[in-house]
């Protein structure tokens, strides 16, 4: 059995392994080919926009992930209710009305930077991580599909040139009271794709990517116009080989975690990164090529399949704050941070207390 610490530690999780087993041949090597794709893009080279990602009303109302509207693929499966007391179910399901009546308008949803549980259940995964960077969801219904995909925001200040003054609390507020207003209240920006692309009020900084590149307003609304036209460039990667080589057996959590493992040392190797940070972490967790080739060439035991853009699995997948690595360390002096600070998020979450190093990937 593949243990959490494993899976904390190379950013993947494997419970989907089930959910490949129950469907073809064909449609589980489509589906894993994209979410191959969507970890390269998004973990392994932290680009701030997303792939695009489709969704389809069925003659229920409801999205799906496939055209062909089966049960499996009904977007709302893919939301955990640990995640944020399920209140991401509630927004998604008022995200879903807000595209299906106003055609060819933007509606945005942010998931907020903060804690991912409203609980402290030993037992809810979520408690344990929190996270480090939000996610602003841009949305729009073409008349035949939900066109979808989302962007990293590291200064949260950026969103408010978005929302209403009514979506932001006065004075302080606690963290549950701020992900719960965001997470339940899409909003409807009257604007079609190109208007909203063209509101740029001005160019703030938006994000930090994984070789200290930043990001701003202008650079990500390009990048937005760009995915959505099809321009933009998705991962090159000989992933053919590594799913067929999966299907030749059942697919269990330790040979699904291979796959992956696969694909973080071909991206190793390609970028001649011996030694590199996941996204997520900035910076907290270490993943070496050593290690990882050591792991294949043993035979021992990635990405939880999530079709859905939306769903809980890419937030936990993606946005880990790098106080809960139980094997987090300074990416400068390799000084070992777990257990100094356990339980402190704020003290050395920019900065190492060994080497003064910069740890965060927010703009300071």
């Amino acid at each position: 059995m593949v243990s959490i610490d494993t899976l904390r530690q190379f950013g993947v999780t494997t419970a989907e392994s089930a959910r490949l087993n129950t469907l073809s041949s064909e449609q589980g090597k489509q589906e894993l080919r994209q979410q191959l794709e969507a970890y390269t893009n998004e973990v392994l080279e932290n680009q701030p926009v997303s792939l695009p990602y489709s969704y389809w009303f069925g003659k229920d109302q409801a999205l799906y992930t496939d055209q062909s509207c089966q049960d499996l693929y009904q977007a709302t499966s893919q939301f955990d209710p640990k995640e944020r007391g399920g209140k991401y179910l509630i927004g998604f399901d008022q995200l879903t009305k807000d595209l299906r009546r106003n055609p060819g308008k933007v509606v945005l949803w942010y998931s907020p930077i903060g804690p991912a549980s409203f609980d402290n259940d030993p037992d809810n995964p979520y408690t344990q991580i929190n996270y480090d960077y939000g996610q602003l969801y841009v949305n729009f219904y073409d008349g035949k599909k939900v066109n979808a995909l989302a962007v990293k925001i590291g200064n949260e200040e950026v969103v408010k040139l978005f929302f209403p003054e009514s979506y932001f609390f006065t004075g302080q507020a606690d963290p549950q009271s701020i992900v719960s207003q965001f997470a339940t209240r899409p909003f409807l920006t009257g604007l079609d794709i190109d208007d909203f692309l063209s509101h740029c009020p001005n160019n703030d900084f938006v994000y930090r990517g994984n070789h200290n590149e930043k990001y701003y307003l202008q650079d990500i609304l390009l990048k937005i116009r760009d995915a959505f036209a099809g321009r933009k460039k998705t991962p090159v990667n000989t992933f053919d080989r590594t799913i067929d080589e999966l299907y030749q057996y059942q697919i269990t959590e330790e040979r699904l975690l291979r796959a992956y493992l696969q694909a973080i040392y071909a991206y190793q190797q390609k970028t001649h990164q011996p030694s590199m940070s996941l996204s997520g972490s900035c910076g907290g967790s270490q993943v070496d090529q050593k290690d990882i080739e050591s792991i294949l060439t043993s035979g021992s035991p990635v990405i939880k399949k999530v079709t859905s853009l939306h769903s809980s699995t890419i937030r936990y997948l993606t946005q880990k704050d790098p106080t809960h690595y139980s094997d987090y360390e300074c990416p400068h002096c390799h000084s070992k941070l777990s257990g100094e600070k356990k339980g402190d998020t704020q003290s050395w979450k920019t900065e190492c207390p060994h080497c003064k190093g910069k740890l965060g990937c927010r703009e300071n």
